[in-house]
């Protein structure tokens, strides 16, 4: 049984690397390439590809076929025509979006579509699925439009990667939230006139912790009488009730005494990192942390 499928495609890139693609694979399956021919004609937008297996197929050697041309069919929906759809998916739903965020989101998502890269779970199984809703349709069909089959065929891998946008669009937005906390928190923390030299934090084993200032490391830092008092047992993360004490004092420097090197203090020191910057200290060995 001889061979004739029709395929078109409207983006010129894509329809060349399908159509190499073709030459080279079907060849192969067909064992020789007596008989193949792989013909590529465009017509304004659209490039129709044309594949002819002139010489007799066995049933397994025509499924064979089918399988290579949809896996090759597959991988240029899943590499190729993934980032146009995320755009689409950004433009529709998320334009709200600022450059760079928007830029993030591609990024994020890039790394299960790049060509040549180890393919994630998701992309493996978002070219299974398409893989095999192509091979079904090649069996019964002559004729097949990659973007039309994507558009119609494919509703439920569409509705998978607009799932996948919202994912990476929320962890964009959690991050622009945490940025702009993150740059109040430093506006609040900038020193007045009134504002202490230096103030040391040790933070205990158990959670706890004190300020002392450095004029007096005998005497810990008065903070209002409307401060809430530190109880482990609190549903409060003790770096957020500890970074309100400090930016409470707006200190011109801060010292972070470990003496336990307790997991709780390393977790405590980028939190401050981030507020405090360079004004920040990690006490490398004083009498407090012998």
């Amino acid at each position: 049984m001889s061979m004739c499928k029709r395929i078109s495609v409207r983006n010129t890139r894509r329809a060349e690397h399908i159509h190499g693609r073709l030459a080279r694979d079907i060849s192969a399956a067909a064992l020789s390439s007596d008989g193949v021919r792989v013909r590529a004609d465009a017509a304004g937008e659209v490039t129709e590809i044309r594949l002819h297996l002139d010489r007799p197929l066995s049933v397994q050697e025509e499924l064979d076929v089918l399988h290579r041309v949809a896996n090759i069919i597959s991988d240029a929906i899943v590499n190729d025509c993934e980032p146009e759809l995320i755009e689409d998916i950004l433009d529709r739903h998320y334009h709200f979006l600022e450059d760079e965020e928007r830029q993030r989101v591609l990024l994020s998502i890039s790394g299960e579509m790049s060509p040549g890269d180890d393919m994630t779970r998701r992309k493996i199984r978002r070219k299974s699925f398409i893989l095999r809703r192509l091979y079904e349709y090649l069996r019964d069909n002559d004729r097949l439009s990659v973007e039309g089959f994507v558009a119609f065929r494919l509703k439920e891998y569409v509705e998978s990667l607009e799932y996948r946008v919202e994912e990476a669009v929320s962890d964009v937005l959690i991050l622009r939230e945490y940025t702009e906390w993150t740059e109040l928190l430093r506006h609040l923390s900038l020193p007045q006139l009134d504002s202490p030299q230096r103030v040391h934090v040790q933070v205990q084993v158990d959670g706890d912790w004190t300020l002392w200032d450095d004029d007096d490391p005998t005497a810990e830092i008065d903070l209002p009488g409307d401060f809430p008092e530190w109880e482990q047992d609190l549903d409060v993360d003790y770096p957020d009730e500890l970074m309100a004490a400090l930016i409470m004092v707006r200190p011109r420097e801060v010292v972070v005494h470990d003496p336990t090197e307790s997991g709780r203090s390393r977790g405590v020191i980028p939190v401050l990192r981030e507020i405090f910057d360079d004004r920040l200290h990690v006490c490398e060995g004083c009498e407090v942390c012998q």
